[in-house]
């Protein structure tokens, strides 16, 4: 340290750090020393030019928080803190302009769209600030301060837009495109062959098939339509009952072999078909009706979940 400054390392453990220096104000533009934390991840150095004494002496206190278990966000947040929690506090002393500071995130890429933020007391926000992702950390620029991070919105990053979207939308679709034709010549094959379709595995399986292919239909259909809408909330009940649809005939499949192998006597055929189609096909509409009656077609489409 230079004249006229002493640094004292109050508290130091994994989880949290902090860190004090006392400056004598009158020697503070003679010296050509920078206040420098440079904790976890994180170098924070401010100059001399860029504080503004208001007394004889102030102090400079660096607290680090390893992660953002003291800053908690709703559940249902697409924020994520990759970087060490920093909060730079002044006192008998006020910051004259700007002054810029380092962070490296755990799993550091410089294609990944950081972004430098700082707390507001109920969530991150970055106004004021700027961000630099450079070869060897995130450069962060701030006219003010408080607690800072590095954070990454899942809602806008690389991964499920520009590129990376349409790379996941291609692979989806040529996924689901090769499902459909699979499903569809199953259901063209066993509808064309008598034989195929005439024990109860077939027809179950048919069902199976047909739900599984309506469903595929749906979602394909349902990702070309917009958030908001009444089409948008028909697709999505559709999404919802014939997803439900393929699930119940699964579990029948797997009662009509129990029913086979364990209990080999029981109900007639013809009525035990009858019972099957009754609960795959008819289970499903009663959980929709259910959905729609107690919530309303409002939960369906927009940014709801379904």
């Amino acid at each position: 340290n230079s004249s006229g400054t002493s640094a004292t390392s109050i508290f130091n453990a994994t989880s949290l750090q902090i860190k004090t220096v006392a400056v004598n104000s009158s020697l503070l533009n003679a010296s050509s020393s920078r206040l420098v934390f440079s904790p976890l991840q994180s170098n924070f150095s401010l100059p001399p030019s860029s504080i503004k004494p208001t007394g004889s002496q102030f102090s400079v206190l660096f607290s680090m928080f390893r992660d953002d278990r003291f800053f908690p966000l709703p559940s249902n947040a697409t924020v994520s803190v990759v970087t060490p929690v920093v909060d730079v506090t002044l006192s008998g002393a006020s910051l004259n302009g700007s002054f810029q500071f380092v962070f490296v995130p755990t799993t550091f890429s410089s294609s990944t769209p950081y972004r430098c933020a700082y707390w507001t007391g109920s969530g991150w926000a970055s106004t004021g600030m700027t961000s630099s992702v450079t070869a060897t950390g995130v450069t962060c620029t701030s006219v003010h301060l408080t607690n800072f991070a590095v954070i990454v919105d899942s809602s806008s990053s690389g991964v499920t837009s520009g590129t990376h979207g349409t790379a996941l939308s291609i692979i989806t679709l040529i996924g689901c495109g090769l499902s459909i034709v699979g499903l569809l010549l199953t259901v063209l094959v066993h509808s064309y062959f008598a034989q195929l379709r005439s024990s109860v595995p077939s027809k179950l399986l048919l069902n199976l098939c047909a739900a599984l292919l309506l469903a595929l239909v749906f979602f394909i259909l349902a990702s070309q339509v917009g958030k908001d809408g009444a089409a948008c909330k028909v697709w999505a009940i559709g999404l919802q009952y014939f997803f439900l649809a393929a699930i119940a005939w699964m579990v029948v499949e797997g009662v009509n072999m129990h029913a086979i192998i364990v209990i080999v006597l029981g109900l007639r055929m013809g009525l035990r078909l009858r019972l099957y189609h009754i609960a795959a096909w008819g289970i499903p509409a009663v959980i929709v009706g259910v959905t729609i009656a107690i919530c309303g077609p409002s939960v369906y489409g927009g940014s709801s979940e379904f």
